[in-house]
């Protein structure tokens, strides 16, 4: 009997060396997005921001304490509300992606509490699009947007550590699209995806 004590012991000791010097971190990430359009060189289609959510996966590589190169694989909601000059609601505009962030993250702080910063790229591709009008009636119009969306993605947050291999993150940022969204192009100008997100995660150390 106390020989398995020791060895359970020995086992979870070994396991928690392991955690605390983890250079790979995988968990789950659910989100807000407050999605609108940019436009370039472009006629102004009034519109509001709307709210959509966002869930996937982060996983995180610790080249050292104090950096990491960070990819996110997430279901993200993007879209506007578009209104006449009165402001009176026409339709919803709403598209869904798969989005992959990689971005490099450099961390602040030490003890169980540490911030973060992000930057880099991210690039989506297009699942879905449909017009939702205020009388329910709903149009697929996938065919009128361009397949893939990348841009800028950035942001900051807080990373709380419950265990050493267990913690819990809080992150605001945005996205800001440099591609074309629809197949207007020139000379009408073109429209990009622009976004303000929060999220809230768990990661694990491996």
């Amino acid at each position: 009997m106390t020989k398995i004590i020791l060895q359970l012991i020995f086992v979870l000791s070994f396991f928690n060396i392991v955690a605390q010097n983890s250079k790979f971190e995988i968990g789950p990430e659910i989100g807000l997005n407050i999605s609108d359009y940019r436009y370039i060189e472009a006629k102004y289609v009034r519109g509001l921001s709307i709210n959509r959510m966002s869930f996937g996966v982060v996983g995180k590589f610790n080249f050292s304490r104090n950096w990491a190169l960070k990819s996110k694989l997430k279901y993200e909601g993007k879209g506007i509300l578009i209104t006449d000059d009165s402001e009176i609601e026409l339709f919803t505009q709403k598209l869904n992606y798969i989005v992959m962030p990689v971005m490099a993250e450099w961390r602040v702080g030490k003890g169980n509490l540490q911030g973060f910063f992000n930057f880099g790229m991210y690039g989506g591709l297009l699942m879905s699009a449909s017009k939702e009008y205020s009388n329910d009636e709903v149009k697929d119009n996938k065919e009128d947007f361009k397949p893939y969306d990348y841009g800028l993605a950035g942001g900051l947050g807080v990373i709380y550590k419950l265990t050493n291999s267990l913690k819990i993150t809080l992150d605001w940022g945005g996205q800001f699209g440099l591609s074309p969204i629809d197949f207007n192009g020139y000379p009408n100008g073109w429209k990009a995806n622009q976004n303000l997100n929060g999220n809230i995660g768990v990661l694990f150390g491996l």
